[in-house]
């Protein structure tokens, strides 16, 4: 591969874009902000996998020959066994190896409704012999992507949403757009490991898929708002 894609709804998945460039800085890169489609954890199944095959085919059309879907609500359709033109890896498996190997005895998941009620983590974790804690942590998202997660109101969101966890011993953060909120989690879980599987999605793609050398580059698409997603995501990340 040469050529990876990456898929979010909004710029929550440029934190696991930024670690695939740095284990992969001799790639080309396309990300993809959906944000002119209705949010993914919105969708039905069908709806989303059929919004998903159109976004990765648009990828594919321009030279993309792998794509990671930095979204978890989208990981969930490949959970049940959905597949797609180009080799796909979701969020879902390397978050649940992440916390597997922390070997954390009690885990709290915060993420968004689909996700949090399609019970992938807590299945898997519980297969494991984890104890789970889940939480839907809906609007920080939504936040995140206006650029007011350094305000009291988000800090008090937050405070209210973890305060069921405050006994876990580590905390996944199953949502790409959470790590950018990561001082106001350790700001009201002190002493609980917070867990971003940005890292361990890159590096999944180096243990799963052959990816060649070649001339480094990214592009930036939206199908909605341009100047939006450039705020967004220069808020979030710097970028």
């Amino acid at each position: 591969m040469k050529h990876l894609g990456v898929i979010d709804w909004g710029i929550g998945g440029v934190s696991v874009l930024r670690e695939l460039q740095s284990k992969f800085p001799r790639t080309s890169f396309t990300y993809y902000s959906d944000t002119g489609a209705p949010p993914y954890g919105t969708l039905s199944h069908s709806a989303l996998t059929q919004r998903l095959e159109v976004v990765v085919d648009r990828l594919v059309a321009r030279g993309v020959d792998g794509v990671v879907l930095a979204c978890n609500a989208a990981s969930t359709v490949l959970m049940r066994g959905v597949t797609f033109s180009v080799p796909t890896l979701g969020m879902i498996e390397p978050s649940v190896n992440l916390a597997v190997t922390s070997r954390a005895k009690r885990i709290g998941v915060v993420g968004g409704r689909r996700t949090i009620r399609s019970r992938v983590y807590r299945n898997a974790l519980a297969e494991r012999g984890i104890d789970v804690v889940q939480r839907i942590a809906q609007p920080l998202s939504a936040a995140i992507e206006r650029g007011h997660f350094r305000t009291p109101a988000f800090a008090a969101l937050v405070e209210d949403i973890v305060r069921p966890l405050r006994d876990v011993d580590a905390l996944l953060l199953a949502c790409t757009h959470y790590p950018a909120a990561l001082a106001a989690f350790a700001l009201h879980l002190p002493g609980v490991h917070l867990l971003d599987p940005a890292r361990e999605v890159a590096l999944s793609v180096r243990a799963r898929w052959s990816i060649k050398p070649s001339e480094a580059s990214l592009t930036m698409l939206t199908s909605g708002d341009k100047r939006s997603m450039h705020r967004s995501a220069r808020l979030a990340w710097g970028r």
